[in-house]
This record gives structure tokens, C-alpha cells and sequence, in this order.
């Protein structure tokens, strides 16, 4: 079960925020890639913005978070709260199905809180931290999968997953980019990017310098990259990651 909540009101103000996330797929690997700065929603703790490994290992499979990451030793402590809700998932599938059943209930009460207390954030703070999205890439019966959901501050939730039943083809290419992506959104209009995506990994790691080169208040250094086959999992460029995250 999640850890329970015990703290007050000014314990929110060490709450955090993760920004760039984005995941690739194709029939031969997925690749999830992110960079590494975390926010901070509110400075009156004193604490300034940070670094952390946005990429983690549960189970058999990988996931990348972005948007409200909750605050440690809470009942929202995003890499926590997100291996807990999927430890007895049996597929990729699976993982993004029961995490969604078990996260959105307590998400949608914390996107409460930031809005509705100006204490906490502003109310572009608030905004930018009520969503959530949290992706999952693994090997489910031998082929490469990924999925994942979003949360928006509406309330309505985005799903996607790759295949899922689409018919697999030879150079198929799909795109979650479920992060900070408006400088990437800037710089490949859709043919562009069609073309980017011919290969995963330099477009990832494209995809990703460009926020962090552009939009440097809320995206920074190191990127992590992983590459996810049917065979196997490599870390392209670890960042602040490792197999032991």
C-alpha cells in the first residue's frame, strides 16, 4: 500500500515537478529518453531546483514520469508510488492499466490542493503541475511495447499504446512525447519529424537537447536514453541512471 500522508500543509512546499519524458517505438526497440532537472513548486523552503534519474526499472520493464512527482515519504512519491501500483503487473499493458486504476483517484485530490491553495504555488505553478504522465516500454510476448496515460488537469485522461492493435509494418514509427515538447514542437513541424524518427535513438536525443538548449528554466542536463529490444535493454546515455535504478 502507499506510504500514508502525514504531513500538514507546509510540507507541499518541498513538492516537485519533472518536465522533459518522451518514448519511441518500433517493431525492433522502444526507446525512452528524458532529461534531468526537477523543479521545484514553490521556493519557501529554501530548496533550489535539482537533478534526479527520470527513467527506472520496475520489474521487467522500464518507465519514464513526467509533470506532478509528489514529494518523498509522502503518499505521492512518484518512482515510489508507481512501482508499488504495478509490482504484480504481468505485461506493459497490464502496468499501464492497473497504475492508472490505482494513481488517478490520489492525483486528482492533489491537483485539488495546488489550485485551490495559493500557499502552495502560483497559479501558473499550479497549472503546470496538474497533469501527470507516466510511460511504460518492456518486451510483452516477445515483441516490443510501450504505454502509458496522462492525466490532464481536466480530469480526462490520454492513453496510448504501440502496436496495441494496430497491424506491426516494416519502419513503423510512433511518438509519445509526453514531456515539456514545445521547442521540439517549434522545430519539426510533423514531416520533419516523420523524417527525425527514421532513427529513434539520434531523435531522442535530439528531441531532448533541444528543450533543454531552449527552454533551460525548466529543462536541464543530463540526458538519459534507453534502448529497450526483444533481446535486451542498454542505456544509450545513462545521465544520472544506471541498472540500478
Amino acid at each position: 500500500s502507499l506510504v500514508l500522508w502525514l504531513c500538514a500543509s507546509p510540507c507541499l512546499f518541498s513538492q516537485s515537478h519533472g518536465t522533459a519524458a518522451l518514448a519511441i517505438w518500433s517493431p525492433e526497440r522502444a526507446v525512452l529518453a528524458a532529461d534531468s532537472k526537477l523543479t521545484r513548486l514553490n521556493g519557501k523552503d529554501g530548496k533550489q531546483d535539482s537533478s534526479v534519474c527520470k527513467i527506472r526499472a520496475a520489474g521487467k520493464m522500464f518507465f519514464a514520469a513526467s509533470g506532478y512527482y509528489g514529494r518523498p515519504g509522502t503518499d505521492f512519491d512518484v518512482w515510489t508510488s508507481v512501482r508499488e501500483a504495478v509490482r504484480d503487473a504481468s505485461s506493459v499493458r497490464d502496468a499501464a492499466a492497473v497504475s492508472e486504476k490505482q494513481l488517478k483517484p490520489l492525483l486528482l485530490t492533489k491537483f485539488r490542493t495546488l489550485k485551490e491553495d495559493n500557499r502552495i504555488a502560483s497559479s501558473e505553478e499550479a497549472l503546470q503541475a496538474s497533469r501527470f504522465s507516466v510511460y511504460f516500454a518492456g518486451v510483452d510476448d516477445g515483441k516490443v511495447v510501450v504505454a502509458g496515460w496522462s492525466l490532464l488537469p481536466s480530469g480526462e485522461v490520454r492513453r496510448e499504446e504501440y502496436p496495441g492493435e494496430q497491424k506491426t509494418v516494416p519502419g513503423a514509427r510512433r511518438l509519445s512525447n509526453f514531456g515539456e515538447h514545445a521547442a521540439t514542437d517549434a522545430e519539426f513541424p510533423r514531416p520533419a519529424l516523420i523524417k527525425l524518427l527514421a532513427n529513434p535513438i539520434d531523435a531522442a536525443a535530439r528531441m531532448i537537447q533541444i528543450e533543454i538548449d531552449r527552454e533551460p528554466a525548466n529543462v536541464g542536463p543530463p540526458r538519459s536514453i534507453l534502448e529497450i529490444t526483444p533481446s535486451n535493454h542498454r542505456w544509450i546515455e545513462k545521465g544520472l541512471c544506471g541498472d540500478d535504478k
